[in-house]
């Protein structure tokens, strides 16, 4: 007689692990439409930018755009507009203590605002940049691109979003939107 090992019940493990894919500059898709909140703002939201750069990706949530770290990398929003449009562009990033002195410019249409990113005290301290000027953007199809000019010290900062704030907007209403 053979005396064979018992069994006991097997158990099976199955992990899923679902990678959401960041869209480059070789995947170009649709722009989305973003749709205005009570004030009219437009939320151009980290998760639907498309990243430039070896080593821009996405992390937490919600999502932010981290390791920037080169003038040569952006981060870029192709989004399509019902109406026409005046706005303010507002950033609203964080960077480390003792860590700001990037300048970020945005471009869309030709148009180009810059501002200083100052440090907010914490990587995951999120903290709205009201550019200066206004932006005018057509009905249809957009461009909304955000450049480092300079990156003392190799960073930028942590994008969270861009938010587009009607030009004709009161003070409130930017508050409003930066919450």
């Amino acid at each position: 007689m053979i005396d064979s090992p018992r069994r006991g019940p097997a158990i099976l493990a199955l992990i899923v692990l679902v990678v959401l894919p960041v869209a480059r500059a070789d995947e170009e898709g649709e722009p989305f439409r973003p749709e205005a909140d009570r004030h009219g703002v437009l939320e151009l939201p980290a998760d639907r930018a498309i990243l430039l750069g070896d080593r821009l990706r996405l992390a937490g949530e919600p999502a932010t755009v981290v390791d920037w770290a080169s003038t040569t990398e952006l981060v870029r929003w192709d989004f399509e507009l019902e109406h026409p449009g005046a706005f303010v562009v507002v950033v609203e990033y964080a960077a480390p203590a003792g860590r700001g002195g990037a300048v970020v410019r945005v471009v869309s249409n030709d148009q180009v605002r810059e501002a200083p990113v100052h440090a907010t005290g914490s990587p995951t301290r999120f903290m709205p940049q009201p550019m200066k000027g206004v932006i005018r953007l057509p009905g249809g199809r957009n461009r909304l691109e955000v450049r480092a000019v300079e990156a003392p010290g190799g960073l930028v900062m942590n994008l969270r979003r861009v938010r587009l704030v009607p030009a004709n907007a009161n003070a409130n209403d930017i508050d409003n939107a930066n919450k």
